[in-house]
């Protein structure tokens, strides 16, 4: 558990924080044109090592944030890959792809639309 600098207890809302924080640059991103993608799946290790983390912070998370390419701009062999993160991290359990991914992007990878199969 993170522990407050000046005395030393813990900092049980911590985590609270961190969530609070993921979630505000989320709606700023999107406000801005941006995508966010979320990973709890690090290596907190790599993380202290690449970027000196300090051994009383906690990595617990990570953000890639950025504009949204279009399967053309990757080399050919790449593209499928495109298509397989697509379909994993956007597709409902109904079969649609969920917002933010436009109609049009989502259709030209071979996915349907949220709003179901029309343009946008």
């Amino acid at each position: 558990m993170m522990k407050f600098a000046r005395n030393g207890k813990p900092n049980k809302a911590a985590a609270h924080d961190l969530g609070l924080a993921a979630g505000n640059i989320c709606v700023e991103a999107t406000a801005r044109g941006l995508m966010v993608h979320q990973m709890i799946g690090i290596l907190p290790e790599r993380v202290r090592e690449l970027y000196g983390v300090p051994e009383d912070a906690e990595p617990l998370t990570a953000l890639a944030i950025g504009h949204l390419g279009g399967g053309g701009d990757l080399p050919a062999a790449l593209q499928p890959v495109l298509v397989d993160a697509i379909a994993a991290h956007c597709k409902m359990a109904d079969g649609s792809v969920r917002a933010p991914i436009p109609a049009a992007r989502a259709e030209a990878a071979g996915h349907e639309h949220a709003l179901g199969n029309r343009s946008p």
